[in-house]
């Protein structure tokens, strides 16, 4: 009797590392996840794609085009009387034209002929 004792005990033991080893096999695998919810969730996010796809179609073809940089409009100038405007801007301070002055007589000195 004290055998059968001995071995019941050592089969309780053996027991109980096995369920010890499944527990932590069941700790380091990884998560079940249902097979039908996860290809739910792959469904709803093409469809999600595809409406906004179908949204930029749209909106490029009413001509606002989504995702291109701004440029801006330059002011376009008025080159029909350009001269004039050179001309007043230099010479607005002058009471003689340009072609009229001369040089002072101390600056002509002062330079020398050119060699």
């Amino acid at each position: 009797m004290l055998s059968q004792k001995k071995d019941l005990e050592a089969q309780v033991e053996q027991l109980d590392a096995r369920l010890q080893t499944i527990r932590a096999e069941q700790t380091v695998s990884s998560p079940a996840i249902d097979g039908s919810s996860l290809s739910n969730v792959k469904r709803l996010i093409a469809e999600v794609n595809k409406q906004l796809d179908v949204q930029e179609k749209l909106l490029d073809a009413e001509g606002k085009f989504v995702g291109l940089i701004p440029v801006e409009t330059k002011n376009t100038v008025d080159l029909s009387n350009v001269t004039a405007e050179i001309d007043e801007y230099f010479h607005s301070g002058d009471k003689k034209p340009a072609a009229a002055q001369k040089p002072s007589a101390s600056i002509a000195k002062s330079e020398g002929p050119r060699t």
